[in-house]
């Protein structure tokens, strides 16, 4: 599929200027940066499993959706899999400092899915990719939270933690993802006293996201992330040569949708996911660099998203 270069630029310097509205918030006091986590929260638990409730119930039924959910499903096992056996090799080979190691790899594999890849997945491709977009991110939780939580705390040897499968599937969003399957398939109609309030929640869903990651970004210097080089290769993994990698594999199977094609590929050309900071601050890795690869791969993704879009 063919993306139209104007409206995707127009698309993400709107979205963009939220981000940087947050960090002005953020900058001159007029919201505490301490305020990010509550938002954080009522985003993941209530706000988007509302808006990916809404992305599939709100479309005409169609039985094929069923097939590109599970090819969805599958092809992202496949892709995410396949780029952390990678960056885990690519760890190694290069000269990582070993308490760095297990943050550097998952920095490069895994994306910020949710903040931003779907505000700019409804933006530029609509509610029925969004609808695959929730598919995907079922996968992100669940090798993020199980392979992705060993890979950064590899290295830290006074991480003992056990990962709780429970805890991995039964989220709010997957719940909401759930429900929705149900709706759809089951072709339930929804009240209007449903309906309304979930909506309005849903719609709240990309301001607060993007602004809250202008809140977290508020936090770092920008003069400290520029000048370490440390993060380059990070970065040129996370924003370019995955999802090349990516458009290129997914592109030589003609049994996908394309609109799949495009789905992942935007998704893994995302910054890095923000939970790179806070797992590897609980496991006791350098949670200093995680931040740095955010900031960083957030202010490139600028360019190396409508670079990347020339080509879906």
């Amino acid at each position: 599929m063919q993306l139209d270069l104007m409206m995707v630029f127009q698309s993400l310097v709107g979205l963009f200027l939220l981000i940087g509205l947050g960090i002005f918030l953020a900058k001159s006091g007029i919201l505490p940066t301490s305020i990010a986590s509550g938002i954080s929260a009522f985003i993941l638990k209530v706000t988007m499993p509302c808006t990916c409730f809404l992305a599939l119930v709100q479309q005409s039924y169609d039985p094929s959706f069923l097939r590109d959910a599970v090819l969805m499903f599958l092809t992202g096992f496949f892709v995410v899999l396949l780029t952390l056996a990678v960056s885990v090799v690519l760890s190694n080979v290069f000269s990582i400092p070993r308490s760095r190691r297990g943050v550097w790899a998952f920095s490069a594999t895994f994306s910020n899915y949710g903040f931003m890849g779907f505000p700019i997945i409804l933006s530029l491709l609509g509610s029925y990719a969004l609808a695959l977009a929730a598919i995907f991110s079922i996968v992100f939780n669940l090798i993020i939270y199980s392979l992705g939580d060993m890979v950064i705390s590899r290295d830290v040897a006074s991480s003992q933690d056990r990962v709780s499968l429970k805890k991995i599937i039964l989220t709010p969003l997957n719940f909401g993802i759930l429900m929705s399957l149900v709706v759809y398939f089951g072709r339930i109609p929804l009240p209007a006293a449903i309906s309304v309030p979930i909506t309005h929640l849903s719609n709240t869903t990309t301001p607060m996201s993007l602004i809250v990651t202008g809140i977290l970004l508020s936090d770092c210097n920008l003069r400290e992330v520029i000048t370490d080089k440390s993060l380059y290769g990070c970065a040129a993994l996370r924003l370019l040569i995955y999802p090349f990698l990516s458009l290129f594999l997914l592109k030589s199977l003609p049994f996908l949708n394309p609109m799949i094609v495009s789905v992942i590929v935007i998704i893994m050309s995302m910054p890095t996911a923000a939970s790179a900071t806070f797992l590897s601050e609980t496991k006791g890795a350098d949670s200093v660099f995680g931040s740095k690869v955010i900031l960083i791969t957030s202010i490139l993704c600028i360019v190396t998203l409508p670079l990347l879009c020339v080509f879906l």
